[in-house]
């Protein structure tokens, strides 16, 4: 389950303040944020992308990293962005570099196919 949403403030800090609500069972933890000059419509759009995986509020059932490529393939040319400012998170800076090594091996495989 990941949280999906905008804020003003830091990501970090806003995760630090809901870590701290009453009920909340696990820490927040910021693994993906994209800066955008209006981050209104950078939600309005995140969710409609991500509608299929509606749980409830901003809370969806999609691993960050599927959200992450969804998101940036969208919200990166909405804005015309030419140099995205986007964190990634030790973990999804991780998986990220699998799928790539996935992908070369992949690949290599289809081209040793064809030789």
């Amino acid at each position: 389950m990941i949280k999906v949403g905008r804020t003003n403030k830091h990501p970090e800090i806003l995760a630090n303040e809901l870590s701290k609500q009453t009920g909340t069972i696990e820490k927040f933890i910021v693994e993906w944020h994209l800066e955008v000059i209006d981050n209104e419509i950078a939600e309005k759009v995140a969710h409609f992308k991500l509608r299929g995986f509606h749980h409830s509020k901003e809370y969806f059932s999609i691993s960050v990293y599927d959200a992450h490529l969804i998101l940036e393939k969208f919200i990166i040319p909405l804005f015309e962005i030419e140099k995205p400012v986007i964190f990634y998170s030790d973990e999804l800076q991780k998986k990220i570099k699998v799928e790539i090594a996935k992908d070369k091996v992949k690949k290599a495989v289809e081209l040793a196919m064809t030789l």
